[in-house]
């Protein structure tokens, strides 16, 4: 496939006039062949060094003040030529949609030519001498990442509770074995009410009750601290240590566990780059990505991973489907979609390759509190009955059945003899059948204060009593639904850190909006700002 000329259109819909944050330019960057998306396109500020990375649905938005001194965007994607757009051709009052045509790397056919001479390497090959060659292609002095951090849930195509921060990561280089120790300084914080806020679902993790879980997976919670868990998940700064799942240690692992395949030469910036497809499939898991690798030097630009639950077992145990990662064709779903991390790196004005963004969501699952509920559950010892109190009514009480209440002692159900409601129907007495012989042990053990009397191993359930609503007692609806955290880099700096003594750092093990983080007073933070989304996602 040959490549394309690229044409950049900026064009002014009235159907999208956006009339708020005045002081903001809004755009959206679009593939010009499919209409669809460029997320995570970085936008720089020519001889700035500042810029901005797009969202999840190619938007983006850029402080006015610079449309105003006449700056020129810069930007630039994986598979796609650089180009540059001067800001006085976007609208201030729209949103401007900004069209790229994708371009692949006219050099393909003469490198392939000139490598049949030599023995080609492997695309696992390609991937081994790309990690041996860190050291080599990222920085290992001192240097500083300020950015823009968010995390938030999504619901339904909708940010949920999103929380966002101007933060600097001083990492120690790449001759540090990680960015674990990296000192992180917090420049500004808001969580953003213009979005909705649900309390329930920004809870931590919580394998205890239920609550809000990982299925099939355990997530590291830093203190509640985002960004630190963010951070941690980045697998090429991280090479010598475990990151996650399956790409375990970069170093060690990747190549080890998993499978490869070249999958063409694409472009990054003005640079050759092999795109090479990653596959694991195992235990009834499916890891897959694709790694963008740098033809000269062997520059990782790029590591974008998934993890799957995949569960198509036979009787057996063996894997029903076949084991050749190369081969097999799945549908581009996110069904069974555990967590995906997205990790970018840009060379540098040294040629050294820092950080770009990085993006980590997972799947979890909502258990919340059941609309229609049990109130008060007690075992009256006196009256030999059990006593219910419910939050609301019943619906059509004539209709309730002993066969609705199901009790259990010791692993063996209890028959009810009869049941009823007092008058104001929220409570109701159920009383069980004593007469039954073979229950002569439990029922005495369960209605007499002894050291015999096990709570523990009593249960009771409803058996589809719904109220007018159509809610089922004590049911708990589950959600599926996605967490995000993020961080976009804006602004690199490489220096040695004069104010280190003076300054006070985020502490790793607590929230950033906990009260206990101090906030850093010598910002600048008039050179940088949140590129705060849409609050649905553009269409």
């Amino acid at each position: 496939m040959k490549g394309f000329i690229t044409i950049v259109a900026v064009l002014f819909a009235s159907s999208l006039l956006f009339c708020q944050e005045s002081e903001f330019l809004r755009g959206k960057l679009l593939d010009a062949q499919t209409q669809e998306p460029i997320p995570f396109a970085t936008l720089r500020i020519k001889g700035k060094s500042l810029g901005v990375i797009t969202n999840e649905d190619g938007g983006f938005r850029f402080p006015m003040e610079y449309r105003i001194e006449g700056d020129t965007i810069l930007i630039s994607s994986m598979g796609y030529l650089k180009r540059e757009i001067p800001l006085l051709n976007l609208s201030s009052s729209n949103i401007n949609l900004v069209r790229l045509s994708p371009g692949i790397f006219q050099l393909d056919d003469v490198v392939l030519k000139s490598d049949r001479k030599k023995k080609k390497p492997s695309a696992a090959q390609i991937v081994q001498y790309a990690i041996e060659n860190i050291p080599r292609n990222y920085p290992k002095n001192k240097f500083s990442l300020v950015g823009y951090y968010r995390d938030y849930q999504e619901k339904k195509g909708e940010y949920v509770n999103l929380n966002e921060a101007i933060v600097e990561i001083r990492d120690g280089g790449f001759m540090e074995a990680n960015n674990f120790r990296a000192d992180f300084l917090l420049y500004s914080r808001q969580k953003n009410e213009d979005f909705t806020v649900d309390p329930f679902m920004a809870k931590p993790y919580d394998y205890k009750t239920g609550d809000k879980v990982i299925p099939s997976a355990t997530m590291f919670n830093s203190g509640g601290n985002e960004l630190f868990t963010l951070i941690i998940h980045d697998a090429i700064r991280n090479y010598k240590e475990e990151s996650f799942s399956f790409i375990d240690k970069m170093e060690t692992d990747f190549v080890t566990n998993h499978k490869f395949h070249l999958i063409r030469t694409t472009v990054c910036n003005t640079q050759a780059v092999y795109e090479i497809g990653i596959r694991y499939r195992k235990n009834g898991y499916l890891g897959k990505g694709k790694i963008y690798i740098g033809k000269e030097n062997y520059a990782i630009h790029k590591l974008d991973y998934s993890l799957f639950i995949y569960r198509l077992m036979t009787p057996s145990g063996s894997d029903r489907a076949s084991s050749n990662g190369a081969h097999f064709k799945e549908e581009d779903s996110d069904a069974g979609l555990v967590y995906q991390v997205t990790t970018e790196y840009l060379p540098g004005e040294d040629q050294k390759m820092y950080l770009n963004y990085i993006s980590f969501r997972n799947k979890f699952i909502l258990r919340r509190p059941p609309i229609f509920s049990t109130a008060k559950f007690a075992i009256d010892l006196n009256d030999t009955c059990f006593k219910v109190t419910l939050n609301r009514k019943p619906h059509k009480l004539e209709k309730l059945k002993p066969k609705d209440f199901v009790f259990n002692y010791k692993g063996k159900h209890l028959p009810i003899e009869k049941f009823h409601f007092v008058e104001d129907s929220l409570r109701f007495w159920i009383y069980p059948d004593k007469s039954v012989k073979s229950l002569r042990t439990e029922m005495k053990e369960l209605f007499t204060e002894t050291e015999s009397m096990q709570i523990s191993h009593f249960q009771y359930a409803f058996n589809g009593i719904k109220d007018s609503l159509g809610n089922v007692l004590d049911e708990r609806q589950s959600e599926h639904l996605e967490q995000y955290r993020e961080f976009f880099v804006q602004e690199v700096q490489d220096f040695p850190y004069a104010d280190t003594k003076e300054t006070v750092f985020m502490r790793k093990n607590a929230p950033i909006f906990s009260p206990l983080q101090p906030v850093y007073l010598r910002n600048r933070l008039d050179r940088y700002w949140m590129n705060t989304p849409l609050q649905e996602k553009l269409p």
